[in-house]
């Protein structure tokens, strides 16, 4: 696609306001049932297993008996939870409490490696010790058996924000053992790249290799657009900015082959003609910049846009450059999709010179 073609529906005249406001109801009404479910679902499971980022102070009896049930049974990882929950609540406090954590800390990465509950435990370089003693643990694991990609996995999700590089180290281990397993663990390292700034050169070649996983012809159609809707960011990462541009236009043309009530319609077609238009910005063509940064907006509403409205990093960067007045428009266009009040107070605070805080809403 070229960038100074407009995209399908950029062009068009936008439907009356009353349409926007029928079709934007329903999706809040769309979005709160949706809501009420996830939230029955996240407290069924809140109940069902215990979570680490949940204090929970135990009676002494209780704590008796848990103590007692693992030493007879090592690999109980919801008791163990509920210990390491008790004791970080005094681990600051009492000398005690502080050893048990730390002794039950790394007896759960010993004993349950592939514990979903491993990447919120409490370990943190700032503990010389009990990290030194679990990155030890780490090793013993693998060094058992350095082929078990389930372990690899696992670590490289451990140590994602304790430890890009290494992170990015043991996930680029994976995809040297197992091509077939290189699409998820290259995704989940590329998902903290921001953080993987230490490791460019693991960076670069994931995304190479991402994009052979693209290109193959055997891959689902599914699985290439999900894959595809991920390239333009990474790229611009990077640097490459006509890769940007390239599947940023592969991800509208793909996007404008949904049907009309899809979900993915809305917020892919608004990130690709941003991630466009940040190119533009970038090589200095305001001109063709502010185009595609305002058909960004002229898009259908989606359930994610509608919830979380539309990105504001290159509006930031407009209000810098001193373009108030196109963000403004672009303001003035989500608000048809996006009904927060505070949406209104920039449009105010723009017209009278100053800075809104954007801060929240920036990807």
């Amino acid at each position: 696609m070229s960038i100074d073609q407009a995209p399908c529906n950029a062009g068009e005249k936008l439907p009356n306001k009353w349409l926007f406001r029928l079709w934007r109801a329903a999706l809040m009404r769309l979005k709160q049932a949706w809501r009420e479910q996830e939230n029955e679902k996240i407290r069924e499971k809140v109940e069902r297993v215990p979570s680490l980022i949940r204090p929970m102070k135990l009676s002494v009896d209780v704590l008796l008996r848990s103590e007692r049930h693992l030493t007879k049974n090592p690999k109980n990882s919801l008791e163990r939870i509920r210990l390491i929950q008790h004791y970080c609540l005094y681990r600051k406090t009492d000398v005690e409490a502080a050893r048990r954590l730390s002794h039950h800390v790394k007896a759960f990465v010993a004993n349950n490696p592939l514990d979903e509950n491993i990447p919120l435990l409490p370990v943190n370089s700032g503990e010389a010790e009990l990290y030194e003693a679990v990155q030890n643990i780490w090793l013993g694991h693998i060094e058992r058996d350095p082929g078990n990609l389930e372990i690899l996995k696992a670590a490289s999700m451990f140590y994602a924000w304790r430890d890009p590089a290494l992170s990015a180290m043991i996930g680029k281990r994976v995809v040297e053992l197992s091509p077939s397993q290189k699409e998820d663990i290259i995704r989940h390292c590329l998902g903290v790249m921001g953080t993987v700034e230490t490791d460019i050169e693991y960076a670069t070649n994931a995304y190479e290799a991402l994009l052979l996983a693209y290109h193959k012809k055997t891959l689902s159609p599914r699985r290439r657009f999900e894959i595809l809707m991920q390239l333009p960011e990474y790229a611009y990462k990077l640097g490459r900015f006509d890769d940007t541009i390239k599947y940023a236009g592969e991800l509208l043309k793909e996007v404008e082959e949904l049907p009309a009530d899809s979900l993915q319609y809305g917020s892919n077609f608004h990130r690709a003609c941003l991630w466009i238009a940040r190119v533009l910005f970038e090589r200095g063509d305001i001109k063709r910049a502010k185009q595609w940064f305002i058909w960004s907006v002229k898009t259908r509403p989606s359930l994610y846009l509608c919830t979380a409205g539309p990105d504001l990093y290159l509006a930031e960067q407009f209000v810098l450059a001193g373009e108030r007045q196109i963000v403004i428009n672009y303001l003035t266009h989500a608000s048809l999709f996006w009904n927060e009040g505070i949406l209104f107070d920039w449009i105010d605070q723009l017209k009278e010179g100053k800075k809104p805080d954007f801060s929240a809403y920036l990807i």
